[in-house]
């Protein structure tokens, strides 16, 4: 049997930026989160997504914006993103999978790369 594996990536390919959704969420000016603080760290050499998470991490704890940002928070959080799916979207995962199921020696797999927040996807 044929393996076809379908790779993605998750933030602004399978929905918008699940991070500046987050960040929004907790009050954040996103063009001052991004434009200075962000890009501040990569022109000091750091790579965009070590970066962000490093800023996201500087502001989780109590007191703080994102508060106790727990594992948990981040699950319900991506739970809540279900409706903000690109057009087409879930519905190309079981239109792909009815294509696939028409051949018996074919199965597919869907996968997601991504640097993003493992518990919000």
């Amino acid at each position: 049997m044929s393996l076809l594996a379908v790779i993605f990536d998750y933030d602004d390919t399978l929905l918008p930026d699940s991070t500046s959704a987050l960040l929004r969420e907790h009050g954040f000016d996103l063009d001052e989160f991004w434009s200075i603080r962000a890009q501040g760290l990569v022109d000091q050499g750091y790579d965009p997504p070590l970066a962000y998470l490093n800023l996201l991490l500087q502001e989780v704890g109590p007191g703080k914006p994102l508060g106790e940002l727990t594992n948990q928070a981040l699950i319900e959080f991506g739970a809540s993103l279900d409706d903000t799916w690109f057009p087409g979207l879930p519905e190309l995962f079981v239109d792909l999978r009815s294509i696939a199921g028409e051949s018996r020696d074919v199965s597919i797999e869907f996968y997601i790369i991504s640097s993003g927040l493992q518990p919000i996807i």
